[in-house]
């Protein structure tokens, strides 16, 4: 039998070299299990045991072409060995070669039936291959054969989670806690289940018990971010998605939704940066072209934010949002019919889009057509009766066409449900006299002892509001106070940007 010279001294037969570069795998020895599988294949070219446990190796260095190599030539030698399919289906998986990871997934159950861990990994590839019934079976087949199977009871709640049975994943995440504890994956994806859920408070405290298991779990630091957004806690949120980046800098994800945060925080040239960042790691992102579209916008770069939208169309032309949001820069670019025909394809899309006819319902009035306006807006309002901007800009058109009572009832209602939406005040202001008592004119003056937090938009349409309200009162030097300021913030803007005017018509949301 031939030997080798190995292990302090020791001379080993081949059977006891390859048992001990199991034992050293098993240990995370890997270095040395490698040495061991090198020596032996010196010594016999062709051991199909020590190809496969060297082709195993280069799996875990990601090294997928010499492993599959590796292995396929194991499989040559002895073609019915269940563990080296099952490895060969995993490198092909990785490698992006589904249908071939199947096929060999299943000439391993061929060969052996109860074998658990082919059942697990042949339900990861039909999940990838969108097949999720058949990979559920998969799972339950596995979990049929080895019940405490916590990989699989993970796995089979991301398939349940995605078929939208959220209570069933939930459970199933579960079981596999109970199981295993410190299953750090089951714990972010019952994080996420959770938050789906809404049940945001459990969605963070598993996220958190995700981190201190595996404090460098990046996907449950963008998770936690998520939620913690969600929760209004953005300067955490914030920290969160820096946390993940520090670990992964291209992590396309938690840069987009850093962006979405730092807009949050009115940090708009920060959050452009981010969403910059994305495109220059992943230039099909259309969420973030999306997204650098906003902020442009609010820029007025209105030229700018109608190329990153026509970017995010080319890619996905049938991305309702971004057909909406290019709508609103048209719009603001004085191109109505373009927007109208923008607005109408993101209808076409998705007709319950109560946005979108809103914007549509805008478009329209400054085209004149106001009775197609008010179409628009009731086609909204019908399919979301809270719609604050679609009542307002209702109220307003009724308000061009006479019907002043009419306009009233519906600004008001606007306001009712947006108090703190100064262009709504400046709706109201056109169809009612102010008392000195006037709930309405008491709401205004509150809103404008906080005027800091206001967008200077807002700022102007409040000030010009409340001088007329005033004016009313014969309180002229507030009036004229008001006035003067919100002439003062109008100059502002046309010194930023000298092609744009001050528009009292109501701004699309």
């Amino acid at each position: 039998m031939a030997k080798s010279q190995l292990l302090g001294g020791k001379e080993l037969s081949l059977p006891h070299m390859l048992s001990a570069a199991i034992s050293f795998h098993q240990k995370g020895k890997l270095a040395e299990a490698e040495r061991l599988c090198l020596e032996i294949l010196k010594i016999k070219p062709g051991h199909s045991d020590a190809q496969h446990m060297l082709g195993i190796l280069r799996y875990q260095q990601g090294r997928n072409t010499e492993a599959l190599e590796l292995i396929a030539a194991a499989l040559l030698t002895n073609p019915h060995a269940a563990g080296a399919l099952l490895n060969f289906g995993n490198v092909l998986k990785a490698l992006q070669r589904h249908e071939e990871a199947l096929a060999s997934y299943d000439k391993a159950l061929a060969i052996r039936p109860d074998y658990a861990d082919a059942l697990n990994n042949r339900g990861v590839v039909l999940r990838e291959l969108k097949r999720h019934e058949e990979a559920l079976a998969s799972y339950d087949k596995a979990l049929a054969i080895k019940p405490d199977y916590a990989d699989a009871l993970n796995n089979r709640g991301v398939v349940l989670h995605e078929l939208k049975r959220h209570e069933e994943a939930l459970a199933s995440y579960d079981k596999a806690l109970a199981i295993r504890p410190d299953h750090a994956d089951a714990l972010n994806n019952r994080g996420i289940v959770l938050q789906g859920l809404k049940r945001q408070e459990e969605a963070l405290a598993s996220y958190d018990k995700a981190l201190a298991i595996r404090p460098d779990y990046v996907d449950a630091l963008h998770d936690r971010g998520n939620v913690l957004h969600e929760l209004k806690r953005h300067e955490e949120a914030l920290a969160s998605y820096d946390k993940a980046l520090a670990i992964r800098p291209d992590y396309a994800d938690a840069l987009n939704n850093r962006g979405i945060v730092l807009q949050g925080l009115k940090r708009q040239e920060e959050a452009l940066a981010s969403y910059d960042k994305v495109l220059a790691i992943k230039p099909d992102y259309v969420e973030a072209l999306n997204n650098r579209g906003f902020v442009l916008r609010e820029f007025k770069r209105h030229e700018e934010a109608l190329a990153s939208y026509d970017k995010a169309l080319a890619i996905n032309p049938d991305y309702a949002d971004v057909l909406n949001n290019r709508g609103i820069v048209l719009q603001g670019l004085k191109r109505h019919e373009e927007a109208l025909a923008s607005y109408d394809k993101a209808l076409a899309i998705k007709p319950d889009y109560a946005d979108a006819l809103n914007n549509r319902g805008v478009v329209l009035r400054e085209l004149k057509r106001h009775e197609e306006a008010l179409a628009s807006y009731d086609k909204a309002l019908a399919i979301r009766p809270d719609h604050a901007d679609a009542l307002n800009n209702r109220g307003i058109v009724l308000t061009e066409l006479g019907h002043f009572n009419e306009a009233r009832v519906f600004v008001e209602e606007a306001i009712k449900l947006a108090p703190r939406n100064a262009n709504y005040y400046f709706s109201l202001i056109q169809l009612k006299q102010f008392s000195a008592n006037d709930p309405h004119l008491a709401a205004m003056e509150e809103l404008a002892r906080d005027m800091a937090s206001l967008s200077e938009e807002d700022q102007i349409k409040l000030h010009f509001a409340m001088s007329k309200a005033i004016a009313g009162l014969e309180q002229h030097e507030r009036s004229f106070h008001h006035l003067l300021q919100g002439n003062a913030l109008n100059r502002q803007q046309i010194t930023y940007d000298e092609t744009e005017t001050l528009s009292v018509c109501p701004k699309s949301s």
